[in-house]
């Protein structure tokens, strides 16, 4: 029975000090394996804060003993000096073994250390190495569990937190320092399946079934991680549930480009360690549409039925619809601004209104400094200034029609500030209004768009996404500029 497990297996160096260019043979004792195998092999390099891959390789050969086999890996010449681990598994390989009634499953033949040491240092032996290795795990323990957030002196709570997170697939456990991240399961669609058999039982249809394949393909589809901080420094628990928001929302911001899908926070529980008492907070959808039904809120069939012939034949309809939807599901303020900006510069920019008369709102000719017809240029804010002005002004003679409760609401004067939100999002990634570096205190375009700024914050304690009245002012400014496109398309 030399081909079953003897015991729990040994893995060791044969030697653990090498020299770069020097050859290494991996021993296994205490497992006596069939000659059907392939042995795999992954390289780790022993860093401060993690064991970082470095390789996975082949053997160049194995020999079979008593005792179990040895891996030789050949000459180390792409590592250099350091500390590593090294993990070796075996699976099947090749046809099967004949009168074998059970198969063999991967088996991980644990890790072992060794060093790239220079020639001028003395060499370690294994157990030295081992000691080393536990003692830089000990560190990382104490670095992990020392504590994230607020280290001022006001801040005396603390608490233990995990953040859920859909849409973003790992395979294995990443600590970051403080916290770490965990994969689980995906994300199921009983909900959907529970809605639809319901209305098919209300209709005395049958109800799905068989379908187990699909709710495999939603839990695939929506993988989903745990981000825990095993000691969230904070004031109080709201402090602790932002501060672990806010590292997450940026953390699932730099995962998009490393697993290229976008991930969202859909819950997140908080436990305060000195009390033991939890918190939770579920991310639930945010309907922010027309509350409003029948036909005072526009559900008229032959209306919808009207505009959907136009869309079906007019590409630059159906690109326009598909970007405003877009914008609506963007949940950041500043991003916001800047997706509904470009759709109105998009619509604007087809009107070829380029060298025709410049026109205030009243339809008059803007003259220059010699008293000289002015025509509209190449410039953003003119091209959607004029197409409102051709769209409204002839129905609606208040310029601030789109938001008279505002200080600035008139067209002239809010067309600017959304203009200077979308360029400060695609010249400085964000609206700083407070760095006087960046938001230029002596720039009317930048004073306009501060004042205005402080006008939400002063009514409404913050501005958002759902408080700022002039992107607000853009979203159904954009929205009645498509329903004047579907009307006349």
């Amino acid at each position: 029975m030399n081909d079953l497990l003897l015991c729990l297996p040994i893995c060791k160096a044969v030697k653990s000090s090498l020299s770069a260019g020097e050859s290494l043979t991996f021993l296994i004792e205490g497992f006596c394996p069939l000659k059907n195998i392939h042995v795999y092999l992954d390289v780790a390099k022993i860093e401060r804060d993690e064991d970082e891959w470095v390789a996975s390789i082949s053997p160049s050969s194995i020999e079979y003993t008593a005792k179990g086999f040895n891996i030789n890996i050949g000459k180390c010449d792409n590592f250099g000096p350091g500390q590593y681990l090294i993990k070796a598994g075996m699976v099947p390989s090749g046809d099967p073994v004949p009168c074998m009634n059970f198969s063999i499953l991967p088996t991980d033949f644990g890790i072992s250390v060794f060093e790239i040491s220079d020639k001028d240092k003395s060499s370690k032996s294994h157990d030295d190495l081992l000691n080393e290795y536990e003692r830089v795990m000990k560190e990382r323990s104490e670095s992990f569990l020392k504590g994230f957030g607020d280290q001022s002196a006001h801040a005396t709570q603390n608490y233990l937190a995990f953040v859920f997170i859909k849409n973003c697939l790992l395979t294995k456990n990443i600590r970051l320092g403080q916290y770490e991240l965990i994969p689980l399961d995906g994300l199921g669609c009983f909900d959907i399946v529970n809605l639809i058999n319901q209305f098919l039982s209300n209709s005395n249809i049958a109800l799905l079934n068989s379908i187990e394949d699909t709710l495999n393909r939603a839990k695939q589809g929506q993988p989903t991680i745990v981000a825990h901080f095993p000691n969230v420094i904070a004031k109080d628990v709201d402090s602790a549930g932002q501060i672990v928001e806010t590292e997450i929302n940026l953390l699932k911001n730099l995962l998009s480009i490393h697993r290229n899908s976008y991930a969202e926070i859909v819950g997140c529980v908080l436990i305060d360690l000195g009390i033991r008492q939890m918190y939770y907070r579920i991310i639930t959808p945010d309907y922010r549409g027309n509350l409003l039904g029948g036909d005072i809120a526009g559900e008229f069939p032959r209306t919808i039925l009207t505009q959907m012939e136009k869309v079906r034949t007019n590409n630059s309809l159906q690109l326009y619809l598909a970007l405003y939807k877009e914008a609506l599901k963007e949940t950041k303020t500043e991003f916001a601004y800047f997706r509904f900006w470009n759709l109105i510069e998009t619509i604007a920019r087809s009107k070829n209104y380029i060298g025709t008369p410049l026109r205030n709102w009243q339809g008059n000719i803007e003259k220059n400094r010699n008293s000289q017809n002015r025509t509209i240029q190449d410039s953003a804010v003119e091209l959607v200034f004029e197409l409102f002005r051709e769209t409204f002004s002839s129905g609606l003679g208040n310029e601030s029609f789109l938001a008279n409760h505002l200080a600035q609401g008139a067209i002239s004067k809010i067309i600017p500030i959304w203009y200077r939100h979308r360029n400060c999002v695609v010249h400085g990634g964000g609206c700083f209004p407070h760095d006087v570096l960046f938001c230029f205190p002596n720039d009317n375009k930048y004073i306009n768009c501060k004042t205005a700024h402080e006008e939400i914050v002063n009514n409404f304690g913050s501005r958002d996404r759902f408080t700022d009245k002039y992107l607000s002012s853009l979203e159904r400014a954009t929205n009645w500029i498509i329903s004047t496109e579907i009307e006349n398309g």
